[in-house]
């Protein structure tokens, strides 16, 4: 958080992709790295940032839960994954092209998935994995049902509001899904 020039100390928010296990005010300790906040500031001992209704919509960790949460690893993390979002400036002139594209790249995503934890072939490998679930944690009364909550949230979110497209990452340009938004201001 030492750079002073970057994207939140200009009044704009970041989306961070990381494993809520690590998050202070997360209540159920389960690991799971496709996590996505927007975090819009931070001081010298913490970061503020806007998660789900259901973790506390504006909530605050301390800068070493979140440098933990985006270093992790395992599945589905993304390490020191993060985003910013640009606002068109038209919006009153839709690429109909562009967003077919999108769509048809989405449903070829979906039923061509790189690896076995992406598309249908996540949702067969997700049915197989269930069993062991309960394994897996000390208290299921609890976790579980904030866990699938959480994944059904995220889930229903990127096949709903997310289309494949190139946008700014920290690193580099990488294809990721963004808002249909996003594939106007393109």
């Amino acid at each position: 958080m030492g750079e002073r020039d970057g994207p939140i100390d200009a009044g704009q928010p970041v989306g961070l992709q990381l494993d809520s296990y690590y998050l202070d005010y997360f209540g159920s300790k389960v690991h799971f790295g496709g996590h996505v906040v927007a975090m819009y500031g931070y001081d010298e001992h913490d970061v503020y940032m806007v998660d789900t209704d259901q973790q506390g919509g504006v909530v605050s960790t301390s800068l070493t839960s979140l440098a933990q949460a985006r270093a992790a690893r395992g599945p589905m993390t993304a390490k020191h994954r993060s985003f910013t979002l640009t606002a068109p400036k038209n919006l009153l002139s839709p690429h109909q092209d562009q967003i077919i594209a999108a769509i048809t790249a989405c449903a070829d995503a979906f039923l061509n998935p790189p690896i076995a934890n992406l598309g249908h072939r996540g949702i067969e490998k997700t049915s197989k994995l269930v069993r062991t679930w309960l394994q897996r944690t000390d208290n299921p009364q609890r976790d579980l049902p904030q866990a699938a909550q959480q994944h059904l949230l995220d889930s229903r979110r990127a096949v709903s509001n997310r289309l494949p497209l190139l946008i700014r990452s920290d690193k580099q340009s990488v294809s990721e899904p963004c808002t249909v938004l996003q594939i106007l201001h393109r």
